[in-house]
């Protein structure tokens, strides 16, 4: 009887295992005629439910207007709560149409189906009697979420990698009624996603910055949810050579890339200012360097080129490796992209020099003219008219003149506690002064200084070219003064002149000509050559040297130096290129002092002379005793402004006749 009894038990056992059969119907109805599942089912001892078991779909019935259609479906294999090799899919396409779906509380708006997993997942499902609403849960574990990419105007799916430390829940509530889609509700936990790809193949790198895949070593992106579906954006990515890649999104949260921008080691960078000037600074292949700066305003751009050897090309370029710079200031994504590609892997041979300056790794720079090195060409001739002197040993230990004026003067002025600072003490205190030791030092670095040596670079110009030579003229504007006779080379400084440098009488120009002028004698073609182009790029200067002279009372001087060289260069490049010293008077230049004085005399003696042949012819139009008004100049009416506009009135001190009359 036992045996019987145990038998028995046994088949029951059995039989309560053996999945249940569709009975030749598609599908099963596994809770209230709203969730089913196509495959087989086995009844759970516990709670007498139906359960998935197997291969099959476990589906949630929705419309599409026209047809049943599946709402929500999960396909794999299913064993207990766990589906392997699962796909869970979502149909939203008459979401809108029906508006019967709310997303994480927001009614959805836009259409769409899409499979949203595929991998490993769990599933639980209950029936809520008092509300009528299935509640079916979903946990993604481990696979790829697909997320979308918005790319011009389309949708593409990348896939992220879903671990169980970064694990999502679906929520779907599903309240019944006659009708088909439901009322659903679904939410997501959480609702943002951040996955490190170590696998290059998501449609960032192989449709939106295909460009710069080759270049990409890591990128981390973000998914968040909006209206059902996972928006993807670059969170990080990093390319070779450590530059960081930072996304700029015009609609934040959208996965809509509408620029970039780079940063990186050496001053690497690649973006736009809050002026919307593009400016760029990228590796090359060789190990060189490659920056532009362009100013939407100005629309203009410079080139700087570094050589892996050290040295810089600054300038225009006849040949890029990309599309020009204004392209990149006013491309799209994939232009830019392109760009910065195309210059991360080409060399620096590969960019054609158009017009500009070239730095060597010792600090000499050279002129390039249409990719030539025109320097180059006279290079050898050059000791022949300079006497092999160079522009960083000419001024060696010498200070900028324009930068050290205030010294400068005190020197001049030959004023020991002027150049302490200590020119308003009284004699008492300097005899005090010059028993403390500090004394000695600062006398002594005052003989010194009197002896340094200054300089300053002035702007010149060179005509009269022939084949026998050239001539440099400097202007002097002195208007009708006797100084403008003189052969002095001011000095500018602030756009003024406040020193001169004295020159021999040979310099002096015709007398209706105000300027001096130096000649360059050589019939050498090229040198000559040489001369007129840089002349016409307005690259010649006049390099003077100088110690502390004398000061004056003249304006617009208040110095004259003690000369000590001359050189004509070339500004742009520091080049000597003629001696030019022996139009220097190095004589003492106190004698300025007296000369100056009588200018002085001279000068007042020729205004008053004409101020007194002006009135006479005054006088004689008007009367004996007629004199110009003072109030108005002479004009008869005076200038007033209010709001914002000018007005004259007739002068109320001469009444409009610009003079009166005395008796």
């Amino acid at each position: 009887m036992k045996v019987r009894i145990l038998l028995f038990i046994t088949v029951l056992l059995l039989l309560c295992a053996v999945p249940m059969k569709a009975d030749n119907k598609k599908y099963q109805d596994i809770c209230k005629g709203m969730l089913f599942f196509s495959g087989d089912v086995v009844k759970d001892k516990a709670n007498k439910q139906k359960m998935p078991s197997g291969q099959g779909k476990l589906f949630v019935r929705g419309y599409d207007g026209n047809n049943i259609v599946d709402n929500i479906a999960v396909t794999g294999y299913f064993d207990g709560d766990t589906v392997t090799n699962a796909s869970f899919y979502i149909n939203e396409e008459k979401a809108s149409y029906f508006k019967r779906c709310l997303w994480n509380d927001k009614l959805l708006i836009n259409n769409w189906s899409q499979t949203v997993f595929e991998g490993t997942m769990s599933y639980s499902f209950d029936f809520d009697k008092e509300t009528k609403s299935l509640r079916l849960k979903v946990e993604l574990l481990e696979g790829e979420l697909l997320g979308i990419v918005k790319y011009n105007h389309e949708d593409y799916l990348v896939p992220l990698k879903i671990t169980p430390e970064n694990s999502v829940f679906y929520v779907m509530t599903f309240k019944k009624n006659d009708r088909i889609p439901y009322h659903h509700a679904i939410k997501t936990y959480g609702t943002s996603i951040k996955v490190k790809s170590q696998i290059l193949s998501s449609p960032y790198e192989d449709i939106v910055l295909a460009p710069i895949k080759p270049f990409i070593e890591e990128i981390t992106l973000s998914a968040v949810e909006y209206e059902g579906r996972w928006r993807v954006t670059i969170d990080e990515c990093r390319l070779k050579n450590n530059i960081k890649f930072r996304p700029v999104y015009s609609d934040e949260g959208r996965g809509k890339l509408c620029n970039f921008s780079l940063f990186g080691k050496d001053g690497v960078y690649f973006g736009e200012d809050d002026r919307n000037h593009v400016g760029l600074k990228l590796p090359l292949e060789d190990g060189g360097y490659f920056e532009f700066h362009f100013d939407v305003y100005a629309n203009d751009s410079k080139g700087r080129l570094y050589f892996p050897t050290g040295e810089v090309f600054d300038g225009t370029f006849r040949h890029l490796p990309f599309i020009s710079f204004r392209d990149i200031q006013y491309g799209n994504l994939d232009d830019k992209c392109k760009a910065v590609a195309n210059i991360m892997k080409s060399k620096s041979t590969d960019f054609t020099m158009g017009d500009g300056m070239y730095y060597n790794t010792s600090g000499k720079s050279e002129r390039v003219k249409d990719g030539e090195f025109s320097d180059r060409v006279i290079e050898t001739k050059l000791a022949e008219f300079n006497h092999g002197l160079d522009y960083v040993s000419l001024i060696s230990g010498a200070k900028l003149l324009s930068a050290n004026y205030d010294y400068y003067l005190n020197l001049c002025s030959r004023d020991f506690w002027k150049y302490i600072g200590r020119g308003d003490i009284s004699e008492l205190d300097k005899s005090i002064y010059k028993k403390k030791p500090e004394y000695s030092v600062q006398y002594q670095a005052y003989t010194s200084a009197l002896n340094g040596l200054l300089y300053e670079v002035v702007s010149c110009y060179a005509s009269d070219f022939t084949e026998k030579g050239a001539t440099v003229y400097k202007n002097i504007d002195l208007g009708t003064s006797a100084a403008k006779k003189l052969p002095l080379l001011p000095i500018d400084r602030n756009n003024h002149w406040q020193s001169a440098l004295p020159l021999k009488s040979t310099c002096q120009s015709s007398p209706d000509e105000s300027r001096v002028k130096f000649v360059i004698n050589s019939t050498d073609i090229d040198f000559l050559k040489y001369l007129q182009d840089a002349n016409t790029s307005d690259e010649l200067a006049l390099l003077c040297i100088m110690k502390p002279g004398t000061t004056v009372e003249y304006n617009p001087y208040d110095a004259i130096p003690t000369a000590v060289g001359l050189y004509l260069i070339n500004k742009s490049t520091n080049t000597v290129l003629y001696d030019l010293s022996n139009y220097l008077d190095t004589s003492n230049p106190v004698k300025y002092k007296a000369i100056f004085k009588q200018i002085n005399t001279k000068d007042k003696a020729a205004y008053k002379r004409k101020a007194d042949s002006e009135m006479r012819e005054y006088r004689n139009r008007y009367g004996q005793n007629a004199h110009p008004c003072g109030t108005c100049g002479g004009t008869g009416y005076r200038t007033y402004w209010s709001n914002g506009r000018q007005y004259k009135k007739v002068c109320n001190v001469c009444g409009g006749r610009g003079r009166y009359y005395t008796r």
